[in-house]
Parts: C-alpha cells; structure tokens; sequence
C-alpha cells in the first residue's frame, strides 16, 4: 500500500462531491448512512468507486475522528478485523486520538502492518503528531504484550513528506520508528523512544491522564462536581 495514507487524504475532495455513504462517514452524519441503510441504497463496507484508492466508509470517518460515527458503522455489520487496520493507521496519521482510541477499545490489531510494514507506531511518529498518540500507542502495545514488536518493526518503504522534490521521497532502507524519528531530527520522540524508562514513564503518565478523563466523564454524566466527588471520598 505505498502511498496509502496520502492517498487517501488526497482523495477526500473526491469524497465530498458524493452524496452516498462515504460522504456521510466523512462528515460524520449517522443520521444519513442510517436512512442510506435503511433504504437499502448504502453498503456499511461497500468500496468508492469515485475514490481511486476505493476506501471503505470506516477508513473516511477514522480520518475525520468520528467516533460515534465509528461505532455505528461497527453497529451495523462492519468487520474490524478486516478493515479496522487501515481505519487506525487513519485516525492515527490525521491525529486523531479519540478515533485511534475508539478502534483499539474495539478490537483492532494494533501489531498489524501494512504492505510496507508500517505499523500505527511509524505514522505516529513519522507525522509528528504523536505528542499524545504515541504514549498511547505504547500503553496499548504494552498491555497486548506487542510492545518491543512495535518498537523494533522495520518499515520497508517509509517516504517523507520533507523530501527536495516536494512529493514522496524514500529514505532508502528500513527504519524502526525510532529510526524515523532520528531521520525528522525529531528530538523528543529520540529521547521517548531510545530509553525505556521514558517509555514507561509516558505510559504511567498517558494511564494516568486517561483515568481521569474518563472519571470527569463519569462526573458530569451522573452531574456531580469535582468538589462533590471529593466531600464523598472523605
């Protein structure tokens, strides 16, 4: 899959002058790709014929960072072993954490590599847009037990966005995504990457954060304030 991800960035203007449920996916409305499915006109894992990469609904709401979108398309038949790699390698190359997060709570291999043997770790890094996803990646990893995998995988056709020629350019051999890392002059993610205390540093860390987030959303689900939640631990 060279050049899958860019490809599929590339494709989105294509997507959006759609009125089918590619379209919907990507503008994250459930309410459509529901009546599409309904009336029997929308395929929950059809491929787009408009879109020369020919991307599932799944890969288009990832990108987007639909979650919720996401979770109705998994609803309604989509089979996250089959297309949920490319959906995560998507969230995660656009950065989208919540997206990445929602695919890995729901099954996706996250050890899974594509024909150039990215794996999520690689485009965490390579696009520099890991300053959260990346501990994630690593907590995730580490709890699946893919953790060194992960860390030690060599692509086998990672291209930069940085290249002279303005496209694609290939670094020319295989790269670990501390590799890469070093290759961008991407400092913070060398220092992460090359020393495991670090790495478990941001895991704790990453765990941490996420535990509060989801005890805040806990809170204001139930309508309780922080205050209130701290006079009842006492």
């Amino acid at each position: 899959m060279k050049y899958y991800m860019a490809l599929l960035f590339l494709s989105c203007p294509l997507i959006t002058k759609t009125s089918d449920i590619w379209k919907a996916a990507h503008n994250g409305d459930n309410d459509r790709i529901e009546q599409l499915l309904k009336d029997g006109v929308g395929v929950v894992n059809a491929r787009c014929s408009t879109d020369f990469m020919q991307g599932v609904p799944l890969y288009y709401a990832a990108q987007r960072g639909h979650a919720s979108t996401l979770q109705l398309l998994l609803s309604r038949g989509e089979n996250i072993d089959r297309d949920g790699i490319v959906a995560l390698q998507c969230a995660v190359f656009a950065g989208q954490e919540e997206a990445a997060e929602f695919l890995l709570n729901n099954g996706t291999r996250l050890n899974a590599i594509n024909s150039g043997h990215f794996n999520p770790l690689h485009y965490a890094v390579w696009e520099q847009k890991g300053n959260k996803l990346v501990p994630m990646i690593l907590a995730y990893a580490q709890r699946s037990g893919c953790l060194n995998r992960l860390l030690s995988q060599e692509s086998t056709d990672i291209r930069s966005t940085d290249s002279e020629s303005g496209g694609f350019g290939i670094y020319g051999e295989p790269k670990t995504p501390l590799g890469i890392a070093q290759i961008e002059g991407n400092q913070a993610m060398i220092e992460l990457l090359s020393d495991p205390q670090k790495i478990d540093e941001a895991i704790q860390r990453y765990r941490i954060e996420r535990d509060k987030k989801i005890l805040q959303e806990m809170l204001d689900r139930n309508g309780i304030t922080t205050v209130q939640y701290l006079n009842l631990r006492k």
